[in-house]
């Protein structure tokens, strides 16, 4: 038996009247236990085999009027035909095509494409996709590893796509993928030796670079240039042997003074101010044209600094045409957001103090440092788990309680100090005692049984909805000493309404 995921199932009914309705859905709801998804299972085991998935957006199946007497059998044997069939006919027409729906391929994929698709993914967004089963933040880098290596050419044509359209972080790349993935993804691109060179590069470069412009920004700018060498048309035109010697050639005009001030204030803005909805993917236009090395780069090449490294008239058409940043707070993914760390919510009347302790504050308390804001996030997640170096996708939550956009890319390696993390330790002893009804419960108790509950977080309305998934233990929650219904703390931008019922 294999694994199948839907994310939403709904059933929508026709009825002769308004006082059938309610009974016919509650019939309808003792039709979906396990003898459905048994049946269900049985028929969609037979369109994935192997190393091979079905990816479908959506699929409607029609049933014609069914009689009342044994209606629970008809409804079911009759879906289960319907949808038998209709997977046959999607997956005839998905074997000549590949559906695509938001940026994201859709049909007949192997593995190893599916482990590219949710890393493609998370470098565009900061998450997973809903339908995303990692393991550990470890085993899910081994297997993209392992899918880079199995199919580079669609990690090459995968990402060449997602950077012209301006769906890659490199603050995300830099701060997120390991050396190991790193590496493999430019053996995909560029082939070993190149990638070789520019890897070996990258700590030359830095120690190179201006005093006055802080690693992270050197680092960001280093991939910015590499990747517009590698995955745009113009840059491809470069002999993949004189990549080393442009970079040498033009990197300290780059970090120098010749480097628009502008341009460096707005990347140490973005880098140092999460806040602000700015991402350094693509560089702004620098216009300083360098001299070109003399045993330099192919002929009739003319290369520039970063994010105009190539004439502007003859820059690819897809480049200009970058789709506007979401405004929309769940990044317009149009999906319900699937969290593991919904009782973090739990802890929302502390926060202020915690932070202030810290005083990681600004603006009347109305606002976290921005230079303090990533420990902030990976505090909260500290909390709920008890371990450190949280990966980002693991962070949506955090993020929106520490009034962060949610694809504001974060640090990784994040080591919190000892008293920071005694700190924590002891905001969830004083929860434990201010909600006498949890009596002798530890804190890693309250951990497992409340702050890592599963959730939902849907955004409408102009304000964020929580679900929290229900357990029995819930009815604690009668007895909790302060509100839940509704949260928002002084620097969050939306109000979010919780839903968590005893």
């Amino acid at each position: 038996m294999q694994s199948h995921i839907i994310h939403t199932m709904k059933v929508s009914l026709r009825v002769p009247d308004m006082e059938n309705a309610f009974p016919m859905q509650q019939r309808v709801k003792e039709c979906l236990g396990k003898e459905w998804d048994d049946q269900l299972t049985a028929i969609l085991d037979k369109y994935g085999t192997g190393d091979q998935f079905l990816q479908i957006p959506r699929l409607e199946v029609q049933l014609e009027p069914i009689p009342a007497h044994q209606w629970e059998n008809h409804f079911k044997e009759r879906f289960m035909e319907a949808l038998d069939k209709a997977l046959s006919r999607y997956n005839q027409d998905a074997k000549s095509q590949t559906f695509e729906e938001e940026d994201r391929p859709w049909g007949p994929c192997s593995a190893s494409e599916q482990y590219q698709d949710v890393w493609l993914f998370f470098m565009q967004h900061g998450m997973l996709p809903w339908w995303a089963q990692p393991g550990s933040a470890e085993e899910l880098e081994q297997q993209v590893i392992a899918a880079v290596k199995t199919q580079p050419q669609f990690c090459k044509e995968q990402w060449t796509r997602a950077w012209l359209k301006g769906h890659l972080s490199v603050q995300r790349w830099v701060q997120q993928c390991s050396p190991s993935l790193q590496h493999a993804v430019l053996e995909a691109l560029a082939g070993s030796t190149v990638a070789g060179m520019i890897t070996s590069l990258e700590a030359k470069m830095l120690l190179a670079g201006s005093s006055k412009v802080n690693l992270r920004q050197l680092q960001c700018l280093y991939w910015d240039v590499v990747f517009q060498l590698l995955l745009t048309e113009e840059g491809t035109a470069i002999k993949s042997a004189d990549i080393v010697m442009l970079m040498k050639a033009h990197w300290g005009k780059w970090v120098s003074a010749e480097m628009d001030a502008a341009i460096i204030e707005r990347i140490h803005g973005t880098i140092n101010d999460p806040t602000e909805q700015k991402d350094i993917s693509r560089s702004e236009s620098i216009d300083k044209e360098g001299a070109a090395p003399a045993e330099g780069p192919s002929p009739g090449v003319v290369f520039k600094t970063p994010g105009s490294s190539l004439p502007a008239a003859s820059k690819p058409a897809a480049s200009k045409n970058i789709p506007p940043k979401s405004s929309s707070p769940d990044l317009g993914i149009g999906e319900h957001l699937l969290i593991n760390d919904a009782g973090l919510v739990l802890l929302h009347p502390f926060l202020l103090h915690l932070f202030k302790h810290f005083e990681w504050l600004q603006e009347n308390d109305t606002r976290i440092d921005p230079q303090y804001v990533h420990r902030a996030a990976h505090l909260l997640a500290f909390m709920v788990s008890g371990e450190e170096q949280t990966p980002e996708y693991k962070l949506v939550f955090p993020k929106l309680l520490c009034g962060l956009p949610l694809d504001t890319p974060l640090e990784k390696d994040v080591y919190l100090t000892t008293a920071e993390k005694e700190q924590a330790k002891e905001l969830l002893e004083v929860v434990i005692k201010y909600w006498d009804a949890l009596g002798s419960t530890s804190a890693d108790g309250l951990r497992s049984t409340f702050l890592q509950r599963e959730g939902k977080l849907i955004f409408q309305e102009d304000q964020w909805l929580l679900i929290v998934t229900p357990q029995t233990v819930d009815i604690l929650l009668n007895r909790l000493p302060w509100g839940l219904g509704f949260v928002k703390l002084p620097w969050m931008e939306q109000l979010l309404k919780v839903q968590w019922n005893p």
